[in-house]
């Protein structure tokens, strides 16, 4: 629970949004906000269509600042562990967003 809440006041244009939780003895759920490109990886390695160069640096400074943003300059520094093309999401212009913060380490 303590993650849940760390994690749910946790602002950064590159950092997906926690809505809401749902724990259960069966059932724990978290609903973040919804990315209509998917996830990096769907785009790199499913898609038939490339991206330009310039549009994979933008995506790949827009991580690093959502991930600077947990190491460095949030209050509790979060270590996010699980960095990878499946937890970068992508909005329709492409700017990415670093979900999968549960798996973080406080």
């Amino acid at each position: 629970m303590a993650k849940v809440s760390t994690i749910g006041r946790t602002y950064h244009k590159n950092l997906v949004r926690l809505y809401g939780f749902y724990f259960n003895t069966n059932i724990k759920a978290l609903v973040y906000e919804y990315k209509e490109k998917g996830s990096l990886d769907y785009i790199l390695f499913n898609n038939y269509k490339s991206l330009e160069w310039v549009k994979l640096h933008e995506i790949a400074i827009g991580t690093a600042k959502g991930l600077g943003y947990l190491h460095h300059d949030y209050d509790n520094i979060i270590i996010h562990y699980n960095i990878k093309p499946g937890t970068v999401l992508l909005n329709l212009k492409f700017s990415p967003k670093v979900a999968d913060l549960r798996l973080a380490m406080l």
